[in-house]
């Protein structure tokens, strides 16, 4: 009897095991695919110590790698960074993009496709380390009618799965953007929430560029160029996005406006006219570089509505983080980063 028992139970777990592989094939096949990937930049990378003591690499890169490793200094001591082993390697690119993003969106409604993994619950972007496997991905959702966006990251976060390493494109950034963008990445490795890629990516935003402010002030001062040329540089950027954001609320209400016997033609046409609306617009708009952010814009007429789904994700919650960090925190950006991680347990590996 236990004999037939213990068959029973042997053979129902491998029922399990193959239903689950059969519905999640897809899942864990890009689960090894990325595994590779991760593990194929981990065996490439360098100690950040060898390469400064390498005489062949350029003084003004070194400078740039000392930099780093003081904005994380700072993002731990002075902000209440998780501290890790993250930015101690180095891995070279040679010049070329390390990770493609595929976002899409429904063609009638600014809402994005989302996809769902373990622990980190539903994301609307999806990573891929091989170009081909991103463009096949994005061509299949096409099919299905989605606006598509295929974009590159300049960096990401394994919320400590990993030593996430320096990619040597970061090298190239104003210390300013540097600094964001580190203190960005921190960030995800010390407050991360499953199911709320908007939360996490409008925060981390946030804290990138209210830390960056912090830190540029501490090393150079509030009246330095360095300083000086991030705030202009930033408060384009803000002006831009408020813009974009607005006209995605526009291009929403349009759509929710279309009653079902809309013809396709109708809903096209009407669409592409607010999308060529909103590139004009950028003349009027009081920033230093217009014509870097009408380049950008012109994105919108191949992406379409999923050009606007980045803009949502990462600049769209500003104005409530900036209301609740300045009156319950007093702008005391190190109380505010210690409470949040308090407030949702810190989602990381210990790396």
């Amino acid at each position: 009897m236990r004999k037939t028992i213990y068959k029973f139970s042997v053979f129902f777990i491998l029922l399990l095991c193959i239903f689950f592989f059969s519905k999640n094939f897809e899942l864990i096949q890009y689960g090894i695919m990325q595994g590779k990937g991760q593990l194929n930049l981990l065996m490439h990378t360098e100690p950040v110590e060898d390469i400064l003591q390498d005489p062949l690499f350029p003084d003004s890169l070194k400078k740039k790698l000392i930099l780093i490793s003081e904005i994380k200094k700072f993002a731990i001591d002075s902000l209440g960074m998780h501290p890790t082993k993250n930015y101690t390697t180095i891995y070279n690119q040679h010049s070329k993009p390390l990770m493609w993003v595929v976002t899409a969106s429904k063609p009638f409604a600014i809402q994005p496709y989302e996809w769902t993994f373990p622990f980190l619950g539903k994301l609307s972007y999806k990573g891929f380390f091989i170009k081909e496997k991103a463009e096949s991905e994005a061509e299949k959702l096409r099919k299905l009618g989605y606006d598509i966006d295929i974009g590159t990251a300049s960096g990401w976060s394994t919320l400590g799965l990993f030593k996430d390493p320096i990619l040597s494109e970061m090298l190239r950034k104003k210390e300013g953007s540097l600094a964001n963008l580190i203190i960005h990445e921190l960030t995800h490795g010390s407050v991360f929430i499953s199911d709320s890629v908007n939360y996490n990516e409008n925060l981390a935003n946030f804290i990138g560029h209210q830390g960056a402010i912090r830190f540029l002030s501490h090393k150079y001062g509030s009246q330095s160029l360095i300083y000086l040329k991030y705030m202009e540089y930033h408060k384009d950027a803000a002006v831009f996005s408020k813009y974009t954001l607005a006209y995605a609320k526009k291009l929403d209400s349009m759509y929710q406006g279309f009653i079902k016997k809309t013809n396709l033609e109708t809903k096209f046409n009407a669409k592409y006219k607010l999308l060529y609306a909103y590139i004009k617009g950028i003349d009027t708009l009081s920033i230093h570089h217009k014509t870097i952010y009408k380049n950008i814009a012109q994105n919108a007429l191949r992406s379409k509505n999923a050009y606007f789904i980045s803009f949502l994700q990462y600049d769209s919650k500003a104005d409530n983080f900036q209301k609740e960090f300045e009156l319950k925190f007093h702008s005391d950006l190190k109380r505010y980063v210690i409470y949040l991680k308090q407030k949702f347990p810190e989602n990381h590996f210990g790396l």
